[in-house]
């Protein structure tokens, strides 16, 4: 019985679900995380529901993945500190009006921040090789704004006309294999070889990662980019390790088979999406899955 209990206990531990907390004016959404195969789960979601001080019909929702490798030392300090810093940088924005272009530069200028920030932390404290990833969109009615670091991907599942909906990249990984990520990583002093940086490192961006941003051209800056919202569908941010189970079409079918009048709508996608991408990995693979659904 005591092993049983036991069990019990990590798989508790292995599996969070929760639901991001929804205000009238708000986005709903709904993510999951689930431990694979390492000592800790070293991802981090942020969701929130809305940003904006106005309270009218207006809102303004931010929803993260922060995958982090080395231990959790950067994921967990950039979903400590990434909300308070993006508010600063959009403080006498945050009504109605807000428009995209504010955003993105708030945007980049948090990143860029928390990046020097979080370096300076890990030079102090000798944590050489933390790191994390950085998928972030803010979602307005009128427009999103995605902004990646490393291998987290953001998706929209996007209605064809019918029932149907379809998979549409909102961000590109940066893989160290990319000729304009090569070029930069080679003339630092870098070997890539096999998509990987010295035989190991699968990123060629990453938040943190001090040793490499100083002597093998790894660098933190975002890809930022501004769409349209006018979807009828859903937002998807997840971690790398969704999509070594499943596709991301895969996820959009999913999504497609889940009642849209179920309560919870985006906690219904994001449990059954992260579970068959659980199930279809081999048993003996590590990587943690993180992902948040955003109904549109």
């Amino acid at each position: 019985m005591k092993k049983l209990l036991a069990l019990l206990a990590l798989l508790a531990l292995a599996v969070s679900s929760v639901v991001a907390v929804e205000v009238s004016t708000g986005w709903s959404s709904g993510h999951l995380s689930i431990q694979g195969r390492r000592r800790h789960q070293e991802d981090r979601v942020l969701a929130l529901s809305n940003l904006l001080i106005d309270d009218g019909d207006t809102r303004l929702g931010v929803f993260a993945i922060f995958d982090g490798h080395t231990d959790s030392q950067a994921s967990e300090f950039l979903v400590q500190n990434f909300e308070p810093r993006l508010r600063a940088n959009l403080q006498g924005s945050l009504d109605a009006s807000i428009e995209a272009s504010v955003v993105k530069a708030a945007l980049e200028k948090t990143i860029a921040e928390l990046e020097t920030s979080f370096l300076k932390e890990a030079y102090e404290k000798r944590w050489w090789d933390a790191g994390s990833t950085a998928c972030v969109a803010v979602v307005t009615d009128e427009f999103m704004v995605m902004a990646n670091v490393g291998d987290s991907r953001a998706i929209a599942c996007v209605r064809d006309g019918g029932k149907k909906l379809v998979a549409k990249a909102l961000t590109s990984d940066h893989h160290p294999e990319l000729p304009m990520e090569r070029q930069r990583l080679e003339a630092a002093g870098s070997e890539v070889r096999s998509g990987v940086i010295e035989g190991w490192f699968p990123m060629s961006r990453s938040i943190g990662d001090l040793l490499l941003k100083r002597y093998y051209g790894v660098i933190g800056t975002p890809d930022v980019t501004v769409w349209r919202n006018a979807m009828d569908g859903f937002i998807v941010v997840a971690s790398h390790g969704l999509y070594d189970g499943i596709s991301e079409q895969e996820v959009c079918d999913i999504a497609a088979t889940v009642d849209p009048e179920t309560p919870e709508l985006g906690q219904a996608v994001a449990d059954q999406a992260a579970r068959k991408a659980q199930a279809a990995r081999k048993e003996s693979y590590r990587d943690n899955i993180s992902i948040v659904v955003i109904p549109t």
